[in-house]
Parts: C-alpha cells; sequence; structure tokens
C-alpha cells in the first residue's frame, strides 16, 4: 500500500523536491565543499576553517527560527519565494568569494548563501507538511525530503570536487546551484493557497 500512494501522488512528490533542492544544494555547497576546499588548499588553516564553519552553522540554527517567525507572518509561500529569490541573486559573487582560497572569502560565501538558506529551512518543513494531505502526509513528506536532499544536494561536494578539481570547470557547479534556485523559486512563484490545503495556514 505505501509503494501505491507513492505512485498516487508522485506529482506532489516532485513538487516537494523542487522546493527544497535549490537552498539545500545551496548549503551543502557552502558548508560541506568550500570549507573543505579550502582546508584542503591551505592547510595551515585547517583548524581555523573548522572554526568559522562552526560558527557560522550556529548562526544558522537562530536564523532557521527567524525564518519560521517570519512564515508565520508573511505566509510560507511568500517567505520562501523572497528568500529564494535572494539566494538565486547572491550565489554568483558568493561562488566567486568562496574560490578565492581566503577565510575572508570563505565567511562571505557563507553569508551570503546560509542567510537566505536558513531562513528557508525556517518555513520549509511547515510548507512541506501544508503540501501534503493526512492520507500521505508522512509517506511523501519523509521520501521526498530525503531522496531530494540525497539525490540532489549530497551529491554537490562530490560534483563539485570533480567539475572543480578533476576537470577545471570552477563555473560547473555554479550553473547547478542556480539550476536548483531557480526551479525552487519557480515552484515556490507557481504555488496557490489551494496547493497548501492540507493545513491552509497560508495567509495570501
Amino acid at each position: 500500500e505505501p509503494w501505491i500512494r507513492l505512485r498516487r501522488h508522485g506529482p506532489l512528490m516532485l513538487r516537494v523536491i523542487a522546493v527544497i533542492v535549490g537552498d539545500t544544494a545551496a548549503f551543502y555547497a557552502g558548508f560541506v565543499f568550500l570549507p573543505d576546499r579550502l582546508a584542503e588548499r591551505q592547510p595551515d588553516l585547517a583548524a581555523l576553517v573548522q572554526s568559522v564553519n562552526t560558527a557560522m552553522l550556529a548562526l544558522q540554527a537562530v536564523l532557521v527560527l527567524l525564518g519560521g517567525w517570519m512564515s508565520d507572518r508573511g505566509g510560507r509561500r511568500r517567505t520562501g519565494l523572497i528568500w529564494t529569490l535572494l539566494l538565486l541573486a547572491w550565489l554568483w559573487p558568493a561562488w566567486r568569494l568562496g574560490l578565492d582560497d581566503t577565510l575572508g572569502g570563505l565567511v562571505a560565501a557563507q553569508l551570503l548563501l546560509g542567510v537566505p538558506a536558513a531562513i528557508v529551512f525556517g518555513m520549509q518543513g511547515a510548507l512541506v507538511a501544508e503540501m501534503c494531505t493526512g492520507d500521505c502526509r508522512c509517506t511523501v513528506y519523509g521520501v521526498s525530503y530525503g531522496l531530494g536532499i540525497a539525490a540532489f544536494a549530497g551529491t554537490v561536494p562530490v560534483f563539485a570536487t570533480w567539475m572543480v578539481d578533476t576537470k577545471g570547470w570552477t563555473q560547473g557547479p555554479l550553473a547547478y546551484l542556480l539550476a536548483t534556485a531557480a526551479i525552487s523559486a519557480w515552484v515556490l512563484w507557481r504555488m496557490r493557497p489551494a496547493d497548501l490545503a492540507a493545513l491552509n495556514r497560508e495567509p495570501g
């Protein structure tokens, strides 16, 4: 029966994956690939890089709460769309700064990627729950969220390393991040209150 439900809700699962892929891909690029790359290229900074990364993740934890608060007042879809568009706009400068092999560049890149991603994380769980009706919420939510992150976000560090360090395609990962953020923004822009009818908390 669970597999029958998955087949029946295939389009919904694709929308869920599309919603989450932009900010999660940016997160893995900014907080896994870029610090690991800098630590490898500047071994004397490795310990400091990890400390900075930890501090930036702590900042994200606070911003997630802010994102939830903003979405409660401004609406899930509206909050997600605004901050996903900001992420889309900041991706190019963040990527350029992140690849300059300096600690300052890493911090700037993580701020540009991490702030919008954290805000979106704060509203994302509620938004996805509102997209799923009660008869399939846990199944669709769990499978779509896990599959989306595993297939399209968690693989970013591996593919980015291959593109940048092996093939020399420094802009290859950026093109992927831009594409995923654009997909998320497009799906959020096309979303209507009726798409969130499961819990129906979207102000408009």
